[in-house]
């Protein structure tokens, strides 16, 4: 997934779209995105999305979307956590491509989340994301 006037870049739409990106829409309609995504877990897809809604920097409040533990919810799908960290230029979307870093990968344990229970999964996805160890 993918903020709307991301995808629309003219120079890289064209990689978006191969790849298979879903547009989200945030101001209007943000729930054609969501249907689009749980169409896509639904057919076995992998769907990878920014919890909180966007790349952010390390120190800022992580508050993720409840729209992630929703669509788990609901499809069965786990969420497999991932914190990316080392990235130079922290809060850029094409910038940060760009730019030379000692990027890290830690991966968490999957989480599943029960359907109706987005609060409880929520809680357990920040814990994770947000842990020292």
């Amino acid at each position: 997934m993918i903020a709307r006037e991301q995808y629309n870049r003219w120079w890289i739409s064209w990689l978006f779209k191969m790849l298979g990106l879903i547009p989200v829409e945030r101001t209007a309609k943000p729930q054609e995105s969501f249907y689009a995504a749980r169409a896509a877990v639904e057919a076995g897809e992998v769907v990878a999305v920014f919890p909180h809604g966007g790349i952010h920097k390390l120190e800022d409040t992580f508050r993720p979307k409840r729209g992630i533990a929703v669509l788990a919810g609901m499809t069965g799908a786990p969420i497999y956590p991932i914190r990316i960290s080392g990235i130079r230029a922290q809060g850029f979307t094409v910038i940060a491509v760009f730019i030379r870093s000692r990027a890290s990968v830690k991966g968490y344990p999957p989480l599943y989340c029960k359907n109706g229970e987005s609060k409880v999964c929520l809680l357990n996805l920040t814990d994770r994301l947000t842990s020292k160890g």
